[in-house]
């Protein structure tokens, strides 16, 4: 059974990660590697099921802390993808959404349905006034996301990361609760 489940439409649900889902997720990120590691960091360091681990228990301690809100993205009962809020900070009340989707669900729209969620989760029950999504200039899906999510391009951060030995352009987009509110009256 899980803790925390947060449906997004009939078959897409938000999830917060738990010790159990572990491997699963692991499997997730391994089989996704060539797709992810291309925008993603991360995935060069998940190499064994105690990394995933690592970082359910890492995500588990950032929420409690007001650092970072995880949650799995699951289709029935299958991990399939991962969105966040990260970098909150409560004083200036912002923050980040990061996001991935196992490859074989992309283009099927999940991804913003699930960024509209969290950004209703962000507005309404965290009282944040402000999001941000940064996407690689050349990670057309995820630019897609932002755009289709409501959220304003505010410009290009040039050569912001060394990501595969070269530098890349990040593109930034923000989302301001007042905008989101006007949105969801018209």
């Amino acid at each position: 059974m899980l803790y925390f489940k947060l449906p997004v439409n009939s078959t897409i649900a938000l999830v917060k990660p738990e010790c159990h889902m572990a491997e699963e997720f692991f499997l997730l990120v391994r089989k996704n590697k060539e797709h992810l590691e291309t925008f993603l960091d991360f995935v060069a360091f998940t190499n064994v099921v105690k990394d995933s681990e690592h970082f359910i228990a890492r995500s588990i301690k950032q929420e409690a802390e007001q650092k970072e809100v995880v949650l799995f993205i699951l289709d029935n009962t299958k991990i399939i993808g991962c969105i966040d809020l990260h970098n909150i900070n409560t004083t200036h009340k912002k923050a980040e959404i990061g996001y991935w989707l196992d490859y074989d669900y992309n283009g099927k729209n999940i991804m913003t349905e699930c960024v509209k969620c969290l950004t209703d989760i962000a507005f309404n029950n965290l009282k944040l006034n402000k999001l941000v999504i940064v996407a690689e200039e050349t990670n057309i899906a995820s630019n897609q996301v932002a755009k289709k999510s409501g959220f304003h391009f505010d410009g290009v951060d040039r050569e912001d990361i060394y990501r595969q030995h070269h530098f890349v352009n990040l593109n930034r987009y923000s989302l301001l609760k007042s905008e989101y509110q006007k949105a969801k009256k018209d």
